[in-house]
């Protein structure tokens, strides 16, 4: 683990802590107190699964999305991995919903699965926090709507120990990581999981309720109103999953230039232009739109035979729309469809038809009103992988458990972590329409 990492490490934290230090150690059995994980260690093919996202539980809930913890060891092409992270428990295995605090050593070839989790939840005695084993009532490995997880081989070796005291700056333990990380790397990302204790002080944590919200969550506001917030005491087991930035559609593009061989438009086109027909229906400024034709002209470049056309040659030659075309046809066709009361509820949401005296075809439309904040926030966009970059559960031993936010004891709090860069990043079932909202 090169040097120069620790330091750009110790360097952050002293900005955001009154006493950090970094360091290469051993990696503690994790299979001993306070942990009592299935597996010794977090080294060995690190890695990291993004899967399902946000959209899925917010605005409104998507419950057949259920997932396998086993399957995803080998869709990230690590049958038997040791799976960290934070997530949300399956609803139709609970009957309700919950949080997930996944500790899973997936089954291989030799050996069943080990499933250590924890579940977080309203106690609907007290309405407090009920904190369980998920092995203790059930035996598979399903999560719901979505998860972030580190996974490796669950091996010994050698990781980054990080130590923390006594919080001076705004960021919570698990942001100043992630901004160090973009600091330091700028686009290039950079991911991270293993787990860290609170040892003393207390934190912020949420736990999703039982029901879901029978309305569209569609702010932040509606989202927090909706959670419920406790102050849980140290010492807490938290498991981080960390990506310093979504790369972008550019990146993607230069990923292909570096690993992809032919330049046909058979082989280029199909890569490139999802990413960017996701994006068409982005509201935004013109410098947005300008940038994302910026992007796919960039693209037609590269694609073998081309070289010597404009701009527009080259569309016409592929047979393709400039993205702002594009926008305005499928803005005439979702218009046509609210017409055609295809979308009737939420049409009538947006538009109404214009009443007026005065002679006309009828069809004018008058512009509902919005929330600046809600236009800021939901458009069908997907200009990166939309990945999470900060997710993380914890779980104690004194039945308190959660999705953290930030400690509230800034004067005392201790922050003792294991953490080990990712080799690979894995995105599982992208949503195909997302938004900017509940992502704290």
């Amino acid at each position: 683990m090169p040097l120069f990492f620790i330091i750009v490490l110790q360097k952050g934290l002293k900005e955001n802590f009154a006493d950090a230090q970094a360091s290469v150690v051993d990696c503690p059995d994790l299979t001993q107190e306070p942990f009592n994980f299935p597996a010794k260690g977090i080294c060995g093919k690190p890695r990291i699964a993004d899967v399902g996202g946000v959209p899925y539980l917010i605005p409104v809930v998507h419950k057949e999305k259920v997932y396998d913890l086993n399957m995803v060891a080998k869709d990230i092409e690590l049958p038997g991995a040791f799976i960290l992270g934070a997530g949300a428990a399956s609803s139709k295995i609970l009957g309700v919903n919950a949080e997930l605090i996944p500790i899973v050593q997936t089954k291989s070839e030799k050996k069943p699965a080990v499933n250590g989790s924890y579940i977080a939840q309203i106690n609907p005695a007290d309405k407090g926090c009920l904190l369980e084993k998920y092995s203790s009532k059930y035996t598979d490995c399903e999560f719901g709507l979505l998860a972030n997880l580190y996974a490796s081989e669950g091996q010994p070796g050698k990781v980054i120990e990080v130590k923390a005291n006594g919080r001076t700056g705004e960021l919570n333990f698990v942001s100043c990581l992630r901004q160090i990380l973009e600091k330091h790397y700028g686009e290039k990302p950079v991911g991270m999981g293993g787990t860290f204790i609170i040892q003393k002080g207390k934190a912020k944590i949420h736990i999703m309720p039982p029901e879901f919200s029978a309305c569209p969550l569609n702010t932040d506001e509606d989202v927090n109103n909706w959670l419920k917030f406790f102050e849980m005491k140290a010492p807490l087991i938290c498991q981080p999953v960390i990506v310093s930035r979504d790369p972008k559609t550019n990146r993607i593009l230069g990923c292909i230039k570096r690993s992809v061989a032919s330049r046909s438009r058979e082989v280029i086109l199909p890569l490139v232009r999802p990413h960017l027909k996701c994006c068409i229906q982005l509201w935004g400024p013109k410098k947005v739109m300008d940038l994302l034709e910026r992007v796919q002209r960039r693209a037609m470049k590269v694609i073998r035979g081309l070289e010597h056309l404009s701009c527009e040659e080259r569309l016409r030659e592929l047979g393709l729309f400039s993205l702002e075309k594009r926008r305005l046809r499928g803005d005439l066709t979702v218009v046509f469809q609210y017409f055609k009361r295809a979308y009737k509820k939420d049409g009538e949401r947006l538009f109404t038809r214009a009443c007026s005296d005065r002679r006309g075809n009828g069809f004018k439309l008058k512009e509902g009103r919005f929330r600046l904040d809600i236009r800021k926030k939901f458009f069908t966009m997907r200009v990166g992988f939309d990945l999470r970059v900060e997710h993380t559960h914890c779980f104690s031993h004194h039945g308190e458990g959660g999705h953290y936010h930030q400690d509230t004891s800034p004067d005392s709090v201790q922050y003792l972590g294991y953490l080990l860069p990712a080799e690979l990043l894995f995105r599982i079932d992208r949503p195909p329409e997302t938004h900017l909202v509940g992502r704290d």
